[in-house]
């Protein structure tokens, strides 16, 4: 009868933690913690290593994660252009038409230096993660013309020792939010 009785309390334990967890926003909470723990650390590591880095969001994926290069990187001067909280890739045929010689050889040179390689980087303190059941990531960041909740939207790090302004929304199911705010 014990043994009975302890695996019904067993079972309605194992049943009752995760919504438990899931209504008072545990999930959310401890993943904005492990978001801005990467962002801290990230940071140092692109002052330290002298590369840039990035936080990569794929917020239809649910996931995140860090990379660096090592080849030259500059942000465009102009916003990216986006619609319905999404980045919109430009067209290279429309771009070319609307520009004179001179900003033509601006937009080549931005292109070369922006399409710098970025891959993994590979770090116990920031691996990839996929978000937990529960919570749900916004971003947005001085390059971003509205807040990306489907796309990808990237947080850039500078070996200079500084970053982009950045808002990071996690919510989670029931609307409490929580807010990271990255000054540079």
């Amino acid at each position: 009868e014990i043994t009975i009785a302890l695996l019904v309390i067993g079972l309605v334990v194992f049943i009752a933690v995760p919504s438990v967890e899931s209504v008072a926003g545990v999930r959310a909470r401890e993943e904005a913690g492990r978001i801005a723990g990467a962002i801290r650390y990230l940071y140092g590591a692109s002052a330290l290593s002298g590369k840039t880095c990035r936080m990569t969001f794929d917020l239809d994926a649910r996931q995140y994660w860090a990379e660096c290069t090592a080849d030259r990187f500059t942000l465009d001067a102009r916003k990216e252009r986006s619609r319905n909280g999404q980045r919109i890739e430009e067209k290279e045929e429309e771009t070319r038409s609307r520009r004179s010689a001179h900003e033509e050889d601006e937009a080549l040179r931005m292109r070369i230096e922006k399409k710098a390689e970025f891959s993994d980087f590979t770090s116990e303190e920031v691996s990839r993660r996929t978000l937990p059941d529960g919570a749900n990531v916004e971003v947005w960041t001085a390059h971003q013309t509205e807040k990306y909740t489907k796309g990808k939207a990237y947080l850039y790090f500078f070996p200079q020792g500084h970053t982009e302004r950045a808002v990071i929304w996690v919510r989670n199911d029931h609307g409490t939010v929580y807010s990271l705010k990255v000054s540079p």
